[in-house]
């Protein structure tokens, strides 16, 4: 375990780390750092979005209504030519370390090489002494690897920013977290004793109890979040990490350090205000996810094809590894499993619509990821495929509202969980070996409000106070 110690959050400006900034930068192969206009996310969505409906053969009725003052050039001519350099440049904006190498195809770098040692330090020392940064992690089965994780994340910014969330489900996963030296919080203390279930059924539509509370991925980690806002311990600025607790080469496989690349070596005018790690290969299972994009990309609504074009270049959608500014974390609302990350993508996206700019800077992670266990295949395309009709749902709900997301107000959550809480989806899956296909159903997850939302109430759902004793 690496030595604990204190963790003093220091303004990003001291001379000696800005100079080392420049100095290492200047060793970074060219590419590494993306750099497009600002302007460049909304300009290829509106070219993109005109150029599909210049081209249109059919009745009137198909095309969509653009309101001029959203997109004032929508009605300019695009060329073929411009298209084919938003089809190049479009997909890789704030996309990191997939520089071209002398064979001409992508070539990352990995810190683990010895040539960027002092690249990786760098990314270290960022995280524990020029942010407030904290991360969270939750666990359910995870003995073999939790504790390994937990110290890797302590040893990132120190045990007092790092709150790992106990399911409850393994005794010996419980005691190996507490022996990493972080804060562990017990999920079923909070959600029994400090939740007014009651209150939540009344203002979000949410069908749970304290005898029966909701569980699953979300839920743990919507904890960490109570918990984090009931001590206070984030700045609107700083950054709050998910971390994944199954990864049992946690000091090989270090998606936290690139992605705190994308914050010091973000580009000029262009602010990294989420961040999450990028891979692909065998364990991914992005396709079912890209269906339902590519349908709300060719949909006839607008807002389904704002949203499908925002989410489009998101290339590992489910990615076990993200963070966002604390003042955009805390306004979202979460969902209580496996579409935690499907929603945070959706609002994110959102957000960037809004803006006008891609905050979600995404990092190449080319070091090898081994987990505690293999998720046979069935499993993770029942997952994917799961999280892709939550994508359908949400916008579906969005069209019907208006708005995105992160822009729901508690009626309108409580409105989708009525609508799509609970609902049953069937689901044929490929079998792992020779045979039929599987069929299986999933059951849609439920909306769980925002802190920002929470908070709104004072002390009638959360018992703040409880909470930060504990």
């Amino acid at each position: 375990m690496p030595p604990i110690q204190e963790t003093t959050a220091v303004s990003q400006g001291t001379k000696e780390f800005a100079s080392r900034l420049e100095t290492v930068k200047a060793l970074l192969p060219e590419g590494f750092i993306p750099n497009h206009p600002p302007d460049c996310f909304s300009k290829c969505i509106t070219s993109l979005m005109a150029h599909k409906d210049g081209n249109r053969i059919g009745e009137p009725g198909e095309t969509v209504t653009i309101n001029p003052a959203i997109r004032p050039e929508y009605d300019r001519h695009i060329s073929n030519s411009e298209i084919k350099q938003i089809d190049q440049e479009y997909p890789n904006l704030l996309v990191f370390n997939q520089q071209n190498g002398p064979e001409g195809y992508p070539q990352p770098i990995s810190l683990n090489d010895e040539n960027y040692k002092e690249l990786k330090q760098l990314a270290k020392e960022y995280l524990r002494f020029q942010t407030g940064d904290c991360i969270i992690a939750g666990f359910a089965g995870e003995a073999s690897s939790v504790r390994g994780c937990l110290e890797a994340a302590i040893d990132y910014v120190g045990p007092n920013r790092v709150i790992a969330v106990d399911a409850g489900y393994d005794p010996l996963a419980t005691d190996e977290a507490k022996k990493a030296g972080c804060k562990v919080i017990n999920q079923k203390e909070v959600l029994e004793k400090l939740v007014n279930w009651d209150q939540m059924k009344k203002q979000f539509n949410l069908p749970f109890t304290a005898e029966k509370p909701p569980c699953g991925k979300g839920t743990t980690y919507w904890v960490a979040m109570l918990y984090l806002e009931a001590i206070g311990l984030l700045k609107e600025g700083d950054f709050v990490t998910n971390k994944d607790t199954d990864v049992i080469n946690p000091y090989i496989y270090v998606p936290e350090l690139y992605m705190a690349l994308a914050r010091m070596y973000h580009p000029e005018n262009n602010p990294v205000e989420f961040t999450q790690a990028l891979r692909t290969g065998q364990g991914r299972n992005n396709e079912p996810w890209l269906y339902q994009v590519n349908a709300l990309v060719n949909a006839k609504t607008f807002e389904k094809r704002l949203l499908g074009y925002a989410l489009g270049p998101i290339t590992w959608p489910l990615s076990d590894a993200r963070s966002a500014m604390w003042r955009h974390a805390r306004e979202m609302p979460t969902t209580t499993s496996m579409g935690m990350e499907t929603i945070r993508n959706v609002c994110s996206a959102g957000l960037s619509l809004e803006r006008g700019l891609r905050l979600t800077a995404q990092v190449v992670v080319p070091d090898q990821k081994i987990e505690n266990a293999e998720s046979p295949p069935d499993r993770e395309f029942r997952v994917v495929f799961h999280c892709a009709q939550l994508l359908r749902d949400l916008a579906e709900m969005t069209k019907t509202l208006h708005r995105f997301p992160h822009q729901w107000t508690h009626e309108n959550i409580a409105s989708f969980n009525d609508t799509f809480g609970g609902r049953i989806t069937d689901t044929f899956i490929p079998p792992r070996h020779q045979g039929a296909n599987i069929l299986d159903q999933t059951m849609q997850e439920y909306i769980l409000p925002s802190i920002k939302q929470l908070r709104e109430f004072g002390d009638d759902i959360i018992n703040w106070e409880k909470l930060k004793k504990l």
